[in-house]
């Protein structure tokens, strides 16, 4: 029973990591934080197998493993409270649009209030047709030092494979607007 599901996590973990390495998700950002919090799950299972092994210096190192991995959560857990917060301010979007043929469009808003660096970082997804729930990465661009008064608008023509991306700019310090436009050929 326990070499089952040993085997299940490891090959879970692996084509989740696959998966991760080929800029491939699924269209929920829980769903995909539930996938990646497995590979801890695998790792904790593991640690356990090999504590409760027989031979000695597997056990130690388990137990050298537990001590490292586990103290490193509960440092985590304590003081990394603010480190989650920060990173989920750069790991979810703050503008999502769903456009036609699968596409969809997420907006980041880079940089924080101790930063004087601002910057947008745009990505592009399909989804797969036949399994609409999981998405693949086909561009990501910065733009550095990119304010847009609002979300970023969008426009793609399925017939040429182009993407627009509008918006109006603003000049930090004063009331200044401009046009901003790009255009992503796929």
């Amino acid at each position: 029973m326990c070499e089952r599901i040993l085997k299940f996590c490891i090959s879970t973990t692996a084509i989740i990591v696959l998966a991760l390495a080929l800029d491939i998700s699924t269209t929920s950002e829980l769903v995909d934080w539930i996938l990646a919090s497995s590979i801890y799950f695998t790792c904790c299972i593991l640690i356990w197998t090999a504590i409760y092994d027989r031979n000695g210096l597997l056990k130690g190192i388990g137990i050298l493993c537990s001590v490292v991995v586990f103290g490193l959560a509960l440092l985590s857990c304590t003081i990394g409270i603010l480190g989650l917060g920060l990173i989920m301010g750069e790991v979810i979007p703050d503008n999502r649009i769903s456009l036609q043929d699968g596409i969809i469009v997420k907006e980041y808003y880079n940089g924080n209030a101790i930063s004087d660096s601002r910057a947008t970082t745009i990505e592009v997804f399909q989804t797969i047709p036949w399994l609409p729930v999981v998405e693949w990465r086909k561009v990501k661009k910065r733009y550095e030092w990119l304010e847009l008064k609002d979300n970023v608008q969008a426009d793609f023509d399925a017939s040429k494979q182009i993407l627009t991306l509008k918006g109006i700019e603003t000049t930090p310090g004063t009331k200044q607007y401009k046009h901003w436009q790009d255009i992503i050929i796929f």
